[in-house]
């Protein structure tokens, strides 16, 4: 996600939403597939690698939202506004 930030600018505003809107779908399938990993495991280890792959799926997630209302509210320029 980082490194295409970079070239955020350059992207249509309307294809910017449409594909983080499509990521923010695939990453709350990721999230239901960890929490039902989570319920499934009995293992001590395990339960720590899937919490912690939790959190950084909802830190996602988080900034995703945040990056979709922006775009919302035009508080960034991209390469067009659609």
């Amino acid at each position: 996600m980082d490194l295409s930030l970079y070239f955020f600018p350059f992207v249509e505003k309307g294809l910017a939403k449409k594909r983080l809107k499509i990521r923010l779908k695939g990453l709350e399938r990721v999230k239901k597939w960890l929490q039902e990993r989570q319920k499934e495991s009995i293992e001590e280890h395990l339960l720590f690698i899937i919490e912690h792959n939790l959190e950084l799926v909802e830190a996602e997630i988080k900034f995703t939202g945040k990056l979709i209302d922006s775009l919302n509210k035009s508080e960034y320029t991209t390469g067009s506004s659609s």
